[in-house]
């Protein structure tokens, strides 16, 4: 299991080892989870500490902290499963690395995670540990699953590619600017502030 991100509450770290304590309990004894990214909160880091140890997962996860882009590249290749639970996301770029490393992804869908992925995750309305654990069950037991999983990612990373990208700014922008004149501008901006 990997989960990259910033080491923070609303990453919802707690949840992702639960699930995977409950994953190993009830499919696979031998699994490892992989928590990478800094920390915004040392009182955060310790708690998940503290809660690794308790449940005895001190063997199993590690939280790794910033690691260097090589580091990551190796967490990425070697991951089996990358699982997001986070309640507040907004564009999520691990998510994208993720697919373009044609990992399977498992996602509780909040906030912008559902538009990120479209279908190229297995989207969660639930992030209880139960449902989580038995997704990623599934997704290492059902091939085709599995298979469409990461033919979607691939199909889904192309549409971020660089030149989409610009194309899809540049139309953005064409547009604003095309229909609306200045003084819809200045309205919209007094509306804002």
């Amino acid at each position: 299991w990997l989960f990259v991100g910033r080491i923070a509450p609303n990453k919802c770290q707690q949840d992702i080892i639960k699930s995977f304590f409950l994953y190993q309990k009830l499919y696979n004894p031998i699994s490892k989870l992989s928590l990478v990214g800094g920390s915004s909160s040392h009182a955060y880091w310790r708690t998940l500490q503290r809660f690794i140890t308790k449940l005895g997962l001190d063997s199993s996860v590690e939280l790794t902290g910033a690691i260097s882009d090589k580091d990551l590249e190796f967490k990425y290749k070697n991951a089996h499963v990358f699982v997001c639970l986070s309640q507040h996301e907004g564009f999520c770029v691990p998510l994208i690395e993720a697919m373009r490393h044609q990992i399977p992804i498992v996602a509780f869908d909040s906030s912008a995670i559902g538009e990120t992925l479209l279908n190229a995750g297995l989207l969660l309305d639930s992030n209880d540990p139960l449902v989580v654990a038995s997704a990623v069950n599934r997704i290492s037991n059902d091939r085709s699953l599995r298979n469409y999983l990461i033919e979607a990612g691939k199909t889904r990373v192309k549409e971020f590619n660089l030149e989409n990208s610009k194309s899809k700014y540049q139309d953005v922008i064409t547009n604003f600017v095309t229909n609306y004149n200045s003084k819809d501008i200045h309205k919209s901006l007094a509306d804002l502030i």
